[in-house]
């Protein structure tokens, strides 16, 4: 049972230690996912200065915040800010 219960440990932390280290090891690829995403649904241009995946902080739920996002429109009215903000927070 002892042995049963060691290992049942070792894999629930290191699953637990994946879950945590997963935002940070595709961080980039996470970036560029995003800004492909939200750009090809909308009809502006969208920047913002980093992300933060967290599965913890709303458990189960992820989390992704987005800071310093702001949304440019494209024609006909090209240039004009749609919308600017510090961070954004989505719950999924």
């Amino acid at each position: 049972m002892k042995k049963f219960l060691k290992i049942f440990g070792i894999i629930l932390g290191v699953i637990l230690l994946l879950l945590f280290l997963t935002p940070f090891i595709f961080e980039k690829q996470l970036k560029e996912l995003v800004q492909d995403t939200i750009n090809k649904n909308l009809n502006a241009q969208v920047a913002f200065a980093d992300i933060d995946l967290s599965i913890f902080r709303n458990f189960p739920d992820a989390t992704l915040g987005i800071e310093n996002i702001s949304v440019i429109n494209n024609a006909p009215f090209e240039g004009d800010t749609l919308a600017i903000s510090d961070e954004v927070i989505l719950q999924m």
